[in-house]
């Protein structure tokens, strides 16, 4: 018999005692059980110990009345595969019964852990789907992988505790197989964690476990959401002078779980290579991870980096004159272009400190400038 463990891996087992469920199974005491037909069981089944239930592919399990876990046993239900042709399971829970869990009132739920299938659990007057009967705590849920409806009745959890519970159970989520697993629950009241990220199916947004407790999510299917992406080294603007050749606008980057991307200006197209840019001016870089097959993109980010103008040194040239001359030209030369300019860049004239009389006069910048 193959069954989907813990890990979600297939492993072959051996099983060498067990149950085939039919419409008679009322009481499972600890072992492993199989579904490998349609079966309707019309009583409630109560389960003592460890229980484990297999479910074939394309068999479904009708329990009318539920499956009793009460606090001290447990039951772990496994598919034999995954994907559409899953085994099916239903559980109804009567007068203040969960649909899996506890019974009657103040009935604290198990231990109930959901590996796989396709499993809907109803509860009745204020017990959960899975978890407590009406005022009992939720006991300890994991679902880890399969396909969860879980409807609470009258108040009752979809997951977790049964109506006007005075303790609270635990409820750990995760998942494995990223496009069949989904989780639908009316309600989660307990303790949630989530052992890896899940996102509300119809927004795309993504779920917090503070938000399944304070029922932002209720009744609401949350599916499997693969991490971000993220930034061991997030670029950063050069400091940068115009030198007259392309220069990489951000320094070098690092990222887990994806490749980063770059984008010139809002009008650019995003691409691994760091954008480059020559003339002096202020830039915007935008830049993101997209993730790999098991994460998704970081959000857009952006820094504007700027080149700076290069310094030109200019040398006024030595003039003289007679007294009572004109003045000479004020004449320089320069030095530090980058590029192709030239001293056509330079515009404006030097100018020379006032005065007509003998005597040494300074020669100073005037209206000189490169614009």
């Amino acid at each position: 018999m193959e069954r989907h463990d813990e890990n979600r891996d297939f492993t072959e087992k051996s099983v060498t005692s067990y149950a085939v469920v039919t419409s008679n199974s009322t009481a499972w005491g600890a072992g492993w059980y199989v579904v490998n037909s349609d079966v309707t069981i019309d009583e409630r089944v109560t389960v003592t110990g460890e229980v484990h239930l297999i479910l074939c592919d394309g068999k479904t399990l009708t329990a009318s009345k539920g499956i009793n876990v009460s606090d001290g046993n447990s039951l772990t239900i496994y598919a034999q595969s995954e994907g559409d042709g899953m085994g099916k399971l239903s559980a109804t829970g009567k007068i203040y019964q969960a649909g899996i869990g506890g019974v009657g009132k103040d009935g604290a739920g198990g231990a109930i852990t959901v590996n796989g299938g396709v499993v809907t659990a109803t509860g009745a007057n204020g017990g959960a789907g899975i978890g407590g009967g009406n005022g009992g705590a939720g006991g300890t849920i994991a679902v880890s992988g399969g396909t969860v409806t879980a409807t609470g009745g009258e108040n009752g959890a979809g997951i977790g505790d049964g109506k006007g519970a005075t303790e609270n159970g635990t409820i750990s989520l995760s998942w494995t197989d990223f496009d069949n697993d989904s989780v639908t629950a009316s309600s989660y009241v307990g303790t949630v964690t989530l052992a890896k990220d899940f996102a509300i199916q119809e927004t795309g947004a993504l779920v917090t476990a503070a938000a399944l407790s304070a029922g932002d999510a209720d009744a609401k299917t949350i599916v499997p959401r693969y991490p971000p992406a993220t930034w061991t080294t997030e670029p950063a603007a050069q400091s940068l002078t115009c030198s007259g050749a392309a220069q990489e606008l951000v320094t070098a980057d690092a990222a887990d779980g994806g490749t980063a991307q770059y984008q010139l200006g809002s009008d650019g197209a995003y691409s691994g290579t760091i954008p480059t840019a020559t003339d002096a001016g202020t830039y915007t870089v935008y830049y993101k991870v997209v993730g790999d097959d098991a994460h998704t993109d970081t959000n857009e980010a952006s820094v504007d980096v700027t080149i700076s103008k290069a310094s030109l040194t200019v040398t006024a040239e030595a003039q003289s004159k007679t007294y009572g001359e004109s003045d000479p030209e004020l004449t320089f030369a320069a030095s530090g272009f980058v590029g192709d300019d030239t001293e056509s860049v330079i515009e404006g004239a030097l100018s020379r400190a006032e005065g007509e009389s003998v005597g040494t006069y300074a020669i100073g910048q005037g209206t000189l400038s490169a614009g």
